[in-house]
């Protein structure tokens, strides 16, 4: 019923939780690796039989993905980062809940985030992006849809369940080229956005891994932000060229003309970046920020939801997540902790996100 896509970048080591934790599990998982070397042809071939490994020296993860697309053949697909997991059992959940509502093009469930604790023991844990519980994009209308998504962003279907179809057009939009890396991320929520409505289960279903840093390439200008990217006049031919081809290939599922669907897409987007902060920091800003990044954390006291994972088998995040009916499958949830801390890499913050 699922395809799991994973691609990974000079990480190989991350996969093993990945292929320990889905090897009996009914989904199919296809890992697009663009590492100079591929993994060792013993590990690859005692691969559980729905796990299936490639390598393509291709840097760009979204164009090892698209490679990788005629590889589906389930009716539903998602992404997955390398070092993280998505529980099984809400997987499961999300597949059942878009096979019984048919108007939405994909489903979440609820984030949570981990890291290795400092002192090198168990792994501490926290609940992220709490805008997750009450984000709701259930409008009938796409226009709709669009306006509520963007005038309350919050990036929430590019790593849940969706139906094939709307994968493949959602990459396609993610591929169109442009000097601002974060535009496909935009292009993904907004296509999905556009194809049907997007449903938040509240139950924890995407495990998040917080110590390894997003993937850079020298190529890769991270500093320019999407905001900054979509309202700096340098840029305004390249902005266009991107919500024209853009339209290109949305026009034809809306029963809008290309036209009127470029003006309610720049509308859209016109309330996200208004939101956001439209000028550069200055050089003493920058600075200013790089001292409170050392000094903060000196001063930091805990916080009151972040605790610790591994050796006790009640920890208070796990009782308030049950308290909360937040936990759909208790064993699933369990189980997956025990994998990541079994195949927890030391070394993890030196490597970078594919």
């Amino acid at each position: 019923m699922l395809t799991i896509l994973v691609p990974t970048y000079n990480r190989q080591h991350c996969l093993k939780k990945l292929f320990d934790y889905y090897a009996h599990s009914d989904f199919k998982v296809i890992v697009v690796d663009g590492s100079p070397s591929p993994l060792d042809p013993a590990q690859v071939s005692s691969l559980s039989p729905n796990i299936t490994y490639h390598q393509d020296e291709e840097l760009d993860p979204i164009l090892r993905v698209m490679k990788a697309l005629h590889l589906i053949d389930t009716p539903y697909a998602s992404i997955l980062a390398d070092d993280e997991l998505h529980l099984a059992s809400t997987l499961q959940e999300c597949i059942h809940f878009l096979e019984t509502h048919k108007d939405y093009s994909a489903c979440i469930g609820l984030p949570i985030g981990f890291r290795n604790s400092p002192d090198g023991g168990d792994i501490s844990t926290k609940c992220i992006y709490p805008e997750f519980k009450s984000h709701n994009v259930n409008q009938n209308l796409f226009l709709d849809r669009l306006n509520y998504h963007f005038n309350s962003y919050t990036c929430c279907s590019i790593y849940g369940v969706q139906r094939t179809p709307a994968f493949k057009i959602a990459l396609a939009t993610s591929n169109i080229k442009t000097s601002c890396i974060y535009a496909p991320e935009i292009a993904f929520e907004l296509t999905n956005t556009i194809l049907g409505k997007i449903h938040i289960l509240q139950k924890i279903s995407w495990l998040r891994n917080y110590d390894n840093p997003s993937m850079n390439n020298k190529n890769w200008n991270r500093k320019l932000r999407f905001h900054l990217w979509y309202t700096d006049p340098t840029y305004q031919n390249e902005k266009y060229f991107w919500i024209d081809e853009l339209c290109k290939i949305l026009s034809s599922y809306t029963e809008l003309p290309a036209h009127d669907l470029k003006i309610s897409i720049e509308q859209a987007l016109n309330v996200y970046v208004k939101k956001l902060p439209q000028d550069r920091l200055n050089r003493f800003e920058v600075a200013l920020n790089h001292i409170k990044s050392f000094i903060k954390p000196l001063f930091k006291k805990k916080e009151p939801y972040e605790y610790v994972f591994g050796g006790t088998p009640h920890t208070q995040t796990r009782d308030d997540l049950l308290q909360s009916n937040s936990i759909l499958n208790l064993k699933d949830f369990d189980d997956a902790f025990s994998v990541i801390q079994k195949h927890y890499p030391a070394n993890s913050n030196k490597e970078q996100r594919a």
